[in-house]
């Protein structure tokens, strides 16, 4: 196989194999970043990505929905009311527990349906020139959980240190023994030595 078929097919295998798969960051950026959404995915990464940012979802919502619960103030006892008998107790703490299985779900539906709703969103185009951020914050009353995500994941600071760290892999490929290479053969080798431990070489 000639190395620019290697290189072509191992990039196609970058964007849409299994790579995608083992990095969530990556997803929920993408997914949550409105002019891309699930437009560089593949369909089995597409639907692992939605179950992804569904889950997520639903991991704020059950957070938000105890955070209300535990601020509910708890009703007193007054000192003249009896005690309840221990059948009557156990028929309160059954009743607690299938509302509070209802609310569970509740909550599953809701992250659904919200996730549903936006991935149906048309993707911005690039010529409207809108931050993600903005986005999200003119839908923060729409979608709130979905635009906490955002805010998590779309405001992680950039780093350069994977660039960096392929400066000094560069090394092994351009030597003084090696200093005959085109430019583009070498930008393929980095590309190969970069990316085949990805995709299971």
């Amino acid at each position: 196989m000639k190395l620019h078929h290697v290189y072509e097919e191992s990039n196609v295998k970058i964007h849409t194999g299994q790579i995608w798969k083992h990095r969530t960051g990556i997803i929920m950026c993408s997914t949550l970043d409105p002019r891309f959404k699930l437009k560089g995915f593949s369909a089995s990464s597409a639907a692992h990505a939605r179950m992804l940012l569904v889950t997520e979802c639903e991991s704020y919502l059950s957070s938000l929905q105890q955070e209300i619960d535990n601020d509910k103030p708890q009703p007193k006892r007054s000192r003249k009311e009896k005690p309840n008998s221990a059948l009557w107790s156990l028929f309160d703490e059954l009743i607690a527990d299938s509302e509070n299985d209802d609310g569970s779900g509740s909550c599953g539906n809701e992250a659904d349906i919200m996730v549903e709703m936006c991935l149906k969103e048309p993707v911005l185009s690039q010529s409207e020139h809108i931050h993600p951020l903005e986005y999200w914050q003119s839908k923060k009353a729409v979608w709130l959980s979905l635009a906490h995500l955002a805010c998590k994941y779309l405001g992680i600071p950039p780093s350069s240190a994977a660039s960096e760290r392929m400066f000094s892999r560069e090394s092994d490929i351009i030597s003084t023994e090696k200093n005959r290479l085109l430019p583009e053969k070498a930008e393929m080798l980095m590309f190969i030595k970069k990316n085949l431990p990805i995709v299971g070489f």
